[in-house]
């Protein structure tokens, strides 16, 4: 069964012939344009493009990962005094970059800049003895 139309549209009448139908001309529509992008050789580059940026990403997480190992791996093998002395100094060239960054408005740096600053306080707490710290 149908279902009822709203009053306004009673007077048309669709019968399934005619959503088959446009459904039909919909995925014919849909096939064609798929079938057109696939033989674009922009398409292709596109897909290219996105297939090295994506192997780009994994390729930079895997490398920024070994380069925290590193890094924490040195500061817990600092001497405390030195330790903490590092780390002060990353803490204020951060809050430093991040004030520069909101006062030019630059939304995507203070982003950045916060971004970096939750790895780096990770690695910190870590190093300074916190087993809860996410590494």
């Amino acid at each position: 069964m149908l279902p009822t139309l709203p009053v306004k549209d009673r007077d048309r009448s669709f019968s399934p012939s005619t959503v088959e139908q446009a459904i039909l001309v919909w995925l014919f529509i849909c096939h064609a344009r798929e079938i057109i992008m696939a033989n674009d050789p922009h398409y292709q580059v596109l897909l290219d493009r996105i297939e090295a940026l994506e192997a780009r990403e994994r390729q930079l997480t895997v490398t920024s990962h070994a380069y925290q190992v590193v890094l924490t791996t040195i500061l817990v093998n600092l001497d405390v005094q030195t330790r903490d002395r590092i780390i002060t100094m990353v803490d204020e060239a951060h809050e430093i970059a991040y004030s520069q960054a909101v006062n030019r408005s630059d939304r995507h740096l203070s982003e950045v800049i916060k971004g970096a600053d939750e790895v780096v306080q990770r690695m910190f707490n870590y190093a300074q003895g916190n087993p809860h710290s996410g590494l």
